[in-house]
């Protein structure tokens, strides 16, 4: 029995042999799942302006952490993770490569990124880091990793612009240690 069904709305479908049957009613999807489903365009507006607009700094906590997104931004953040969506990747990616180059440029290193924020864990998800509750550390250079993996993502200015401070600091943080060493050395210091 060769039964072909063709699709005529979200709620109902037809059989070409109506002699056997004659349609199939579906459930017809509530609005709410259907928004809770779907990133659209306003949302990744939103996120992109969250994304631009994020410059970590040292205030009462000395060394930044990821910001913990308000709830319109975790909610968006919940949509994308949810359809297992990739269309926000680039925002959520310059969000952390600020955060390491910041932390490079002040700080000489990277540190622990953390766990349970929401945003902090989309960002695990995107990268392929579905070890994050069982590593160690997850340090920010997983951002700049990241992207020297994903080179498409430089397309995006900013990352672009983000990668080249990164790449400038770290530059500037080699030339330090070989002037160190060569002084050392001129000292007749010992390497360690």
């Amino acid at each position: 029995m060769n039964l072909a069904i063709a699709g005529t709305s979200c709620s109902s479908a037809s059989v070409e042999n109506p002699g056997l049957v004659n349609s199939v009613e579906l459930p017809t999807p509530s609005p709410s799942s259907v928004e809770a489903s779907n990133l659209t365009a306003a949302d990744l507006s939103t996120l992109q302006k969250y994304a631009e607009g994020y410059q970590p700094k040292s205030g009462r906590e000395v060394i930044p952490s990821p910001p913990v997104p308000d709830e319109k931004i975790t909610q968006i953040i919940a949509k994308a993770a949810e359809t297992r969506s990739r269309d926000h990747e680039k925002f959520v990616v310059l969000i952390f490569l600020r955060l390491s180059r910041f932390q490079i440029e002040n700080f000489k290193q990277r540190y622990e990124l953390g766990r349970s924020n929401p945003l902090t864990k989309e960002f695990y998800r995107l990268i392929g880091r579905d070890d994050y509750e069982r590593a160690e550390t997850m340090l920010a250079y997983l951002a700049d990793d990241y992207v020297d993996r994903n080179p498409d993502l430089l397309e995006y200015k900013l990352i672009e612009a983000e990668m080249r401070r990164i790449d400038k600091a770290g530059d500037r943080i080699k030339n330090e240690l070989i002037k160190i060493t060569e002084k050392r050395n001129r000292r007749g210091y010992a390497a360690p």
